[in-house]
């Protein structure tokens, strides 16, 4: 583990020792039901960094790039797996899915949450998940999980899924 993901997380308040990650991990046990990848990252959405939910997701897959964005945010992910997920003032805010590679991250490998699929045109996510609440030639924007987040989804410019946001929509 690096020093300065470990400074993080003792700046967080917790701390563990080596990952128990599995290279190719898809899913994992949770109770008694299994959950892939990227329902797992959901189950983080909200919560705060010392929970054993975003511990363990962090644990899992291996999570070990950071970046801190002053004053009180901070990123914590996988360049090489392609996702981040961004902390404000220590819950998980924002999870960030790159369905396509980018400068910075590798296209998430994974099954992608909400039956969105790789490859997708705008007008497939919109046959999928209804009419969206806002959409412009950049992106679509709906209320998932209950009403408790804005999944966003971006488009490349031959309008195919290139990146999903999903983030916690405010209860103040």
């Amino acid at each position: 583990m690096d020093l300065y993901f470990q400074h993080f997380l003792n700046h967080l308040g917790f701390g563990f020792g080596v990952s128990r990650a599995v290279p190719g991990i898809e899913a994992y046990l949770y109770g008694e039901v299994i959950m892939s990848f990227a329902e797992d990252l959901l189950d983080t959405l909200g919560k705060d960094a010392r929970t054993n939910e975003v511990i363990g997701a962090i644990d899992r897959y291996a999570l070990r790039d950071v970046y801190v964005d002053p004053p009180f945010r901070h990123y914590v992910g996988s360049a090489a797996k392609g996702v981040d997920l961004l902390f404000e003032r220590d819950n998980v805010f924002d999870i960030q899915i790159y369905v396509q590679s980018s400068k910075t991250h590798s296209s998430f490998q994974e099954d992608l949450p909400f039956q969105i699929k790789s490859g997708m045109t705008d007008e497939q996510i919109h046959i999928l998940l209804g009419e969206p609440e806002a959409y412009d030639e950049v992106g679509s924007k709906y209320t998932v999980l209950e009403g408790t987040a804005k999944l966003t989804i971006v488009y490349d410019k031959s309008k195919i899924v290139s990146y999903l946001s999903i983030r916690r929509i405010s209860a103040d």
